[in-house]
């Protein structure tokens, strides 16, 4: 399968930053990190799928965002096993993310990252941003073409949103996504 020969061929470090959006190096430290969570034993029955896989399909999932079958063909695994794995893996950063991420617990911490943001990109009253997510807003009726996202493309103004199911997972599920963590921050910031 190819992503053992991925594993193996250190030729090809260039490939894991393009499609799994870390380097090789932050992937063997995000093995190390949710290893002993995700690691499991061999039975009788077959061999436990290894964590290096496990992570790389999570990886592969979020990454690319395909569906749960594609990421399976593309490492070697089924679909359950791609939906079990990305869960897992999902959970354990989860259980991890105090450690990394870090949120101002004072208003004048608060105060101190606006600044810090405005100074170095001359935008008021940011205290943070999250990744490149494209985030959607309604553009005005006006000028509407004055608005764009970082990769400029046009925001559109779209009247009839109400019945717009391009925010499901898989499974028919509401993801949260970068909405969902905007909403979360507004109301921790808001309650401190």
């Amino acid at each position: 399968m190819w992503f053992q020969q991925l594993l193996n061929d250190h030729a090809l470090d260039h490939w894991w930053k393009e499609n799994f959006r870390v380097t090789r190096a932050t992937f063997e430290y995000i093995c190390q990190l949710v290893g002993p969570a995700l690691c499991r034993q061999d039975t009788h029955m077959r061999d436990a799928i290894p964590v290096k896989k496990r992570v790389g399909a999570s990886l592969w999932r979020l990454a690319t965002g395909e569906c749960y079958r594609s990421c399976g063909l593309m490492i070697g695994l089924s679909k359950s096993a791609v939906v079990k794995c990305c869960h897992e893996f999902v959970q354990q950063l989860c259980v991890l993310k105090g450690n990394y991420i870090k949120f101002p617990s004072t208003r004048g911490e608060v105060q101190a990252k606006i600044n810090g943001f405005s100074e170095g990109s001359k935008i008021p009253n940011i205290a943070g941003t999250v990744d490149g997510t494209h985030v959607p807003i309604e553009a005005p009726k006006t000028n509407h073409v004055d608005y764009f996202n970082r990769d400029r493309y046009e925001i559109e103004n779209d009247d009839d949103d109400d019945d717009n199911d391009d925010n499901d997972d898989d499974n028919g599920i509401p993801s949260q996504g970068a909405q969902g963590i905007r909403r979360a921050l507004v109301d921790y910031l808001t309650n401190l």
